[in-house]
């Protein structure tokens, strides 16, 4: 199966209409994904052993008669022990059905997901992947919201970011992403990798441009 390119508008785009029909861009971050996921008609079941058993943290499978509700697995000891991980990977599975349903035609258990993911090329199951973990990032952290959030935060905490020897933009990121972290109740790595990496409005740039000068970045 081929997964088209994508673009950083696009999964934007998809994420802020999906939210809005859900009503769920009230500016507050990061986004109540499991209620999102349930309100939308999906169905969370917590699978014992997914990760051990079958190398995976969560995965998506449709009804044999499609005529029943989506179901997101997500290994139950992720899901219950890891605070600040398993939102995003409930993102991602969301951003799977939003972006890859079709895919899904044929999954219908955790068995079939193991054996069709498994004839996907590597290339291709990377696109698969990737495309999906952009798109849970829009969904989980909304950029207008985001960005609105990291900014008033530094402005907020300035004073006590000044006077520190930072080694690059993302060095920065990565330092204030451990406090983010803490306030949201969400991956450092998710959040760092958000500040710097995504697009079409990276936040690194509109901190470099806002508050370059006051923290030497």
């Amino acid at each position: 199966m081929e997964f088209k390119k994508i673009t950083y508008e696009r999964y934007k785009e998809i994420a802020e209409n999906f939210l809005e029909k859900h009503n769920f861009r009230k500016g507050i971050i990061p986004t109540d994904i499991e209620m999102l996921i349930k309100k939308s008609g999906i169905v969370i079941v917590a699978f014992d052993g997914l990760k051990k058993d079958y190398s995976v943290k969560g995965l998506v499978a449709k009804d044999v008669k499609n005529d029943g509700p989506v179901k997101i697995f997500i290994d139950a000891r992720h899901y219950e022990e890891d605070e600040f991980e398993y939102k995003f990977t409930l993102a991602e599975e969301l951003g799977h059905i939003l972006l890859h349903f079709d895919f899904y035609d044929r999954v219908h258990t955790v068995d079939d997901y193991i054996k069709i993911s498994n004839s996907i090329n590597d290339d291709d199951y990377r696109r698969f992947e990737q495309q999906a973990r952009n798109i849970a990032s829009f969904l989980l952290l909304p950029q207008k919201e985001f960005n609105e959030y990291v900014i008033g935060w530094i402005e907020k905490n300035i004073e006590k970011l000044i006077g520190f020897n930072y080694e690059s933009p993302e060095n920065f990121s990565e330092i204030i992403s451990r406090a983010l972290s803490r306030d949201i109740v969400l991956s450092q790595h998710v959040i760092s990798r958000t500040i710097i990496n995504r697009y079409p409005e990276r936040v690194i740039d509109i901190i470099v441009d806002k508050f370059g000068n006051a923290l030497k970045l």
